[in-house]
């Protein structure tokens, strides 16, 4: 069985585009303000993009581990 492929020419208003990158901001700022323990992440100036490191947690197979 194949899978339909459906194309739409559709585009949405600029206006709606940035809504919703001012909800994406609104949703992931918290991750770079106050990111949970063992993590550092900043945002870029594409909001696609982050720089992040995070830490191995104590007492899993991650332990002592830097993942960037």
């Amino acid at each position: 069985m194949g899978h339909a492929s459906i194309h739409s020419s559709f585009k949405p208003p600029e206006s709606w585009l940035c809504l919703l990158r001012q909800n994406e901001l609104n949703y992931l700022k918290p991750v770079a303000t106050r990111p949970p323990a063992g993590v550092s992440a900043a945002v870029t100036e594409n909001i696609m993009i982050w720089n992040t490191i995070i830490f191995g947690a104590d007492n899993t197979p991650f332990e002592a581990s830097i993942l960037v």
